[in-house]
Order: C-alpha cells, then sequence, then structure tokens
C-alpha cells in the first residue's frame, strides 16, 4: 500500500516485481500499468497488496494526481526460496531491464519547472 501513497504526484513510475506465470525463467513482460488494476482487495491484510492491486488502489486514492505515466516490468523468476541467489537467466533479464529503463529515461527526460 506504501506505492500507492509514494506515487503521488509523480510524473512517471516504473515498477519491477517477479511473475510466476508458467513461462520461462527470465522471460520478461512490459505492460503499461492502465492495463493491470485489480481493485480486488487483498485476502487477509493490507499489507498483503500485490502490485497490481496497489496500482489499482492508487488511482481510486490518488485520482488526478496518479502518475501519467506507469509502466510494469515483470520477470519469470526460477525459485522463490528465501535467501536463494538468482538464477543465471533471471539475472541476465534484470540486466536488460535496467538497460531498457535507462535507455528509456535518456530519451524522455524529466520536465523541469520554470525558475522564477
Amino acid at each position: 500500500m506504501d506505492v500507492a501513497f509514494a506515487m503521488r504526484g509523480a510524473r512517471r513510475v516504473i515498477l519491477i516485481d517477479a511473475s510466476t506465470i508458467g513461462v520461462p525463467p527470465g522471460t520478461i513482460h512490459r505492460v503499461p500499468g492502465e492495463e493491470l488494476t485489480d481493485l480486488r482487495p487483498p485476502e487477509g491484510n493490507l499489507h498483503r497488496f500485490r502490485w497490481d492491486q496497489a496500482l489499482g488502489f492508487a488511482q481510486w486514492l490518488l485520482k488526478d494526481d496518479y502518475p501519467e505515466d506507469v509502466t510494469v516490468w515483470l520477470v519469470e523468476g526460477e525459485t522463490f526460496e528465501v535467501g536463494e541467489p538468482l538464477s543465471e537467466s533471471v539475472q541476465q533479464a534484470i540486466e536488460q531491464i535496467a538497460d531498457e529503463i535507462a535507455h528509456d529515461v535518456s530519451q524522455q527526460p524529466l520536465e523541469r519547472e520554470a525558475d522564477g
């Protein structure tokens, strides 16, 4: 839920998370955030919000203060055991995502308010 509050007033938000949809480990999905909102409350308690629920909650909560540009990157994980290192395919995918984000950000520099 903290993600929703942290997005208030941001122009651009990039979220990165692991996925477990059954495709080969290291598979990358890049999805515009507006396609991935789910306003169903999490089962149990509010600390178990998934990223898609956080986006849906943020849209509802922030309304006009919701970022205009939200991108979600998902990487299919291989192992989810606590303390296990990343597999080689997942590590390579993360490096590819980092390179693509750096390229995207360099192509769309942040706007600065005019002094005055």
